[in-house]
């Protein structure tokens, strides 16, 4: 536990100093964690990372499976020494918090494991230029790249067939939000969208890269939002804070009731709302 503490620390320095502002790195991802804890909402309203793990029970069972494995045949060693082991323990535990310590840090040491189990057991058995060796491991590395280059569900290509909003496009002249307007959204998805696709953009987002960052009160207006299943009437509050500079995103097939506000399909599924001009 002693080194895994060390090598946590040397490394995440020095991945600090490789941003080039490492204090302000440190402070940054410190301050958001934080700030995503003290805030105590329910974890579905929570961003995916922040969610917790389900116990990747098939994941530990595929490791038990090995383990036992490997003892049967003279291998695996004292578990309870190894630091990868204590990693792989630990994140899993903390995985129950939230899926990221998982994701982020057990599930690489689980692989890393599995990988030295293999690793050790063939070397053991057979000399590097054995053609039993070549054939083991493109059996391993074939449905290994099969299912990591197929387009299931999708997963690839679904984003090509989405429709971003462009500053530049003519039709939307007077429907992005002015010079130091708000750009209102409950949606994560439509700042990631909007933002990369308009980079230089003169407005601001309600809604950025991580919701404990926003204002207390349009947090407590966010959260509300969620709650209510993204409910028309609970928009209300941004609708009477809004400037004739700002606009307000709520994506859905119908044009959101909300009669104190203009509104246009700016996207498919996008619908803009700003303040009435003078008539």
């Amino acid at each position: 536990m002693l080194w895994l503490g060390v090598c946590w620390v040397a490394g995440v320095l020095f991945g600090a100093l490789l941003t080039g502002k490492p204090l302000a790195f440190l402070y940054g991802a410190v301050y958001m964690a934080a700030a995503v804890f003290r805030e105590h909402a329910p974890k579905w309203m929570l961003v995916g990372e922040f969610q917790p793990s389900d116990g990747e029970f098939y994941t530990l069972a595929v490791l038990a499976l090995v383990y036992i494995w490997r003892r049967q045949n003279g291998g695996a060693g004292n578990l309870l020494r190894q630091p990868i082991f204590w990693m792989i323990a630990l994140f899993w535990v903390l995985g129950l918090q939230a899926d990221r310590f998982w994701a982020d840090w057990g599930l690489p040491a689980a692989m890393v494991w599995l990988a030295i189990q293999f690793d050790d057991w063939i070397t053991a058995r057979w000399p590097a230029d054995s053609i039993r060796r070549l054939l083991l491991c493109g059996f391993i590395a074939a449905p290994l790249y099969l299912t990591s280059t197929n387009d299931l569900k999708t997963r690839y290509t679904h984003n090509l067939r989405d429709v971003i909003l462009d500053a530049n496009d003519p039709a939307l002249q007077g429907w992005m939000p002015d010079a130091g307007g708000i750009f209102y959204s409950a949606d994560m998805s439509f700042f990631y969208d909007t933002f990369y696709k308009n980079p230089q953009a003169n407005w601001r987002y309600i809604t950025g890269f991580e919701p404990a960052l926003m204002p207390e009160d349009d947090l407590t207006i966010l959260r509300n939002i969620q709650w209510n299943n993204h409910a028309w009437p609970a928009y209300q509050p941004w609708v009477k804070k809004m400037l004739p500079q700002d606009r307000l995103e709520i994506a859905g097939y119908a044009q959101p009731d909300i009669p104190e506000l203009e509104w246009r399909e700016g996207a498919a599924g996008i619908w803009i709302g700003r303040k009435p001009g003078p008539k």
